[in-house]
Parts: structure tokens; C-alpha cells; sequence
């Protein structure tokens, strides 16, 4: 009993400071637990602070890509906000957090309407059939599993994403006031790929300029230009497909880059079917038929474009 009271009456500041802290919110017992774990609170306040927001921002970070995914941009926001409140006075590790609230996935879903969240997957699926099918359709080509696709069915899918996409994120989408980081180099990159395109097909589009690389072995040219044409397409087709996840994680203003990339992926695509075919018909204006479809796909791809940013 004696030695009680001597340990009783004997409390250091430091402990009777700790025993504070435990009565003081959720908060002050997260600077409880870091003191006890973290070298027995020997770092400094302000690499306490940082913990303390890094564990904060672990849960939200999470929550927040959830929320924007499963539900309308305002509902979103509205979770966010409410959440971001509630983890700023509650800053403890991800595992309690997700203990006692549910994992982030779990708690988005029981605000999730099934009905709007089936009609994102719809219209998510159907976009990002548009550049899926022709790289599968090219990748096969490696495999030597070819089939004829019509290309009226390319331009159809140029239609199809540029029209949906600015429809349901018009509808849909968030548009932030300043520029997200990180879509202007994008479009350049895509601008130069584009460009490249062009220029290829003018050399194979004509003999005279064709005559330049014949110091090399005709079939190592076609090889090449041909798996250069390949990786543009399968590019092209992959920041398109980001980028519309983008556009709804975020600023609807990625549905720019998803045109462009959908319009350059296209616009490659027929030229390789051009190079490719066996029964060109028009003797030596073989190559107009083709060069009017890439031009109307190009300039319906930056028109959309143009209607996706603005």
C-alpha cells in the first residue's frame, strides 16, 4: 500500500501530461499511440503532425476514389465532405479506422443507388469498347487470327465515344476551374502521334517520297513502319482507356484526351488497313478512298475533342 501511494503521489509531468491526453479526444490519443510506439516519443511534434495527417489521408484517399467511382459527382463531394470532418478529429492507423467505419469500399457501397451505379457500368463499358475492339482486333493479327472488319464499323466507334462520352459527362461529369495536371502534355503527345501518322501515310501514299528509302531492303522497311503503326495504335488505345477513368475519378475535361486517343487509334488503324489489303481497287489512286476516310476521322476526332474541353 505504501509503495502504491509512493507511485501514486510520485507521477512524473510526462505521465501525468500522457494521462491528459487520454482523456482529452481521439485526437490527443493518437499522439498518445504514436508516443508509445514511435522511439517512446522521442520525435518531434511536427513529424507527429505529418503521422497524423498521413493516417488521415490513407483512409480518405481511399474513400474518395471509391465515392467518385460508384456515385454522382454531388453525392460524391457530400461524402467526401462529411468524412473528411470526421477523420480530421479521428486521425488513427488505416486498420483501426477501417475497423470501426468499415473499410472504404464498404462504406461507399452502403450509399451506393444500384440502379445509377448499373447505368455508369453501362455506359462505362460501352466506351471503353471503343478502343478495345480494334487493338484486340490488331493484337490478334499477331497470332494470325484475321477476320474483315467493315470500316464504317471504325468511324461508327469514333461516333459512339465521342458523342457518348460528352452526353453522359456533360450530364455527369465535374469540371474543376483550373486545368488537371498533366492533360496538356497529353493532347501534344497525341497531337504528335497524330502527326506522324499523317507524315507516314504521305510516303506511302506517294512513290516519290516512297523512292527515298530505297537503300534499304523493301521488307524492312513495311516491317517497321508496320510495328510503329502497331504501338501507336495500342498507345493510343491505352491513354485513351485511363483517361476515361480519369474523367470520372476527376475532371470530365479528360474525355479530350479519350477522343484524341480513340481519333489517332482510328486514324492509324486505316492506314494499316490500307498497307495491309489485298484487293486496293483504283490503279494508281489506290490510296484516295483511304486518305478520305482518315480525314474525316480526324477532323470529326478534333471536333470532339474540342467539344470534350470546353
Amino acid at each position: 500500500m505504501q509503495g502504491k501511494a509512493e507511485d501514486a503521489g510520485g507521477l512524473t509531468p510526462a505521465k501525468d501530461e500522457n494521462e491528459a491526453m487520454r482523456k482529452s479526444g481521439p485526437k490527443a490519443n493518437a499522439m498518445f499511440w504514436l508516443d508509445g510506439v514511435l522511439d517512446g516519443g522521442s520525435i518531434s511534434k511536427d513529424r507527429k503532425k505529418g503521422l497524423l495527417l498521413m493516417m488521415e489521408q490513407v483512409y480518405l484517399r481511399r474513400l474518395s476514389r471509391t465515392a467518385r467511382w460508384r456515385l454522382p459527382p454531388k453525392d460524391a463531394a457530400d461524402v467526401i465532405e462529411d468524412y473528411s470532418q470526421l477523420l480530421a478529429i479521428d486521425p488513427r492507423p488505416y486498420e483501426t479506422q477501417c475497423r470501426d467505419y468499415g473499410t472504404p469500399k464498404h462504406a461507399v457501397r452502403q450509399l451506393t443507388v444500384p440502379g445509377e451505379y448499373a447505368r455508369w457500368l453501362a455506359v462505362f463499358f460501352l466506351l471503353a469498347l471503343c478502343p478495345l475492339l480494334p487493338v484486340v482486333w490488331l493484337g490478334l493479327q499477331f497470332f494470325n487470327i484475321w477476320f474483315a472488319i467493315p470500316q464504317a464499323c471504325f468511324l461508327a466507334l469514333l461516333v459512339v465515344g465521342a458523342v457518348l462520352s460528352a452526353v453522359w459527362f456533360r450530364r455527369e461529369g465535374e469540371r474543376y476551374e483550373e486545368l488537371p495536371p498533366g492533360l496538356a502534355p497529353q493532347l501534344l503527345l497525341l497531337l504528335m502521334l497524330g502527326t506522324c501518322v499523317a507524315f507516314l501515310a504521305g510516303i506511302c501514299f506517294s512513290p516519290a517520297l516512297l523512292e527515298l528509302g530505297t537503300a534499304y531492303p523493301d521488307h524492312r522497311i513495311g516491317y517497321v513502319m508496320y510495328l510503329l503503326l502497331c504501338c501507336i495504335c495500342g498507345f493510343s488505345g491505352l491513354v485513351a482507356l485511363v483517361s476515361l477513368v480519369r474523367a470520372r475519378l476527376g475532371d470530365r475535361r479528360w474525355t479530350g484526351v479519350y477522343v484524341l486517343g480513340l481519333t489517332v487509334l482510328l486514324v492509324t488503324l486505316f492506314l494499316l488497313s490500307a498497307l495491309s489489303s489485298m484487293t486496293l481497287d483504283g490503279g494508281e489512286l489506290w490510296w484516295v478512298p483511304c486518305a478520305r476516310r482518315m480525314g474525316i476521322a480526324a477532323a470529326a476526332g478534333l471536333v470532339g475533342t474540342g467539344v470534350a474541353l470546353c
